[in-house]
């Protein structure tokens, strides 16, 4: 399981550094990836529609069964072509929420899975992780998040997306 740490717990400017060191390596990543410079590579936010196909474009994920695991990507969901991404962390906006858990799967794997439940102590449940999920291009991804109530959960993924500067964005991006 991975190690997350409570936004509010966090001193001045280490969330900053963090995101830093995230969008640096995620750069270097896709450019090695793609055999290019990172230069040539855009650091960007996700776009839910244009990333992940959620097309209601809503960090709004719905717990169907309590107490089990709820895929959320459906069953076929690749990275795009030339695309790499960075989760790190989340904000978990749900009043009364019973999230428990999220379960990362990469290619049939379980590569993390993040244990949420302490961050029902804070006023502001919000954290990071010590090692972001990376999902690289043409790699099936699905996340499942697990709850003790079936209902709605607004979670908001701290992610980003890098692709070659030109796809979406023409500009660099985040520290680039």
């Amino acid at each position: 399981m991975a190690i997350i740490v409570p936004l509010d717990s966090l001193i001045d400017g280490a969330a900053d550094a963090y995101v830093a060191t995230v969008v640096n390596n995620l750069r270097d990543l896709a450019a090695s990836k793609m055999n290019t410079v990172p230069d040539n590579i855009t650091v960007r936010d996700m776009d839910l529609e244009e990333d992940i196909s959620n097309t209601n474009e809503e960090w709004l994920w719905t717990v169907t069964s309590a107490n089990a695991y709820n895929d959320q990507l459906g069953a076929t969901f690749t990275v795009p072509t030339d695309k790499y991404f960075a989760f790190f962390g989340c904000h978990v906006l749900t009043n009364g929420s019973g999230l428990q858990k999220i379960k990362w799967t990469q290619g049939g794997n379980t590569t993390d899975i993040w244990s949420l439940r302490q961050l029902q102590a804070y006023d502001h449940p919000s954290c990071i992780t010590r090692k972001p999920i990376v999902a690289t291009s043409q790699t099936p991804l699905q996340f499942s998040i697990y709850g003790t109530v079936a209902q709605d959960e607004e979670i908001v993924f701290m992610c980003y997306t890098a692709e070659k500067r030109g796809r979406l964005i023409t500009e660099k991006s985040f520290g680039g």
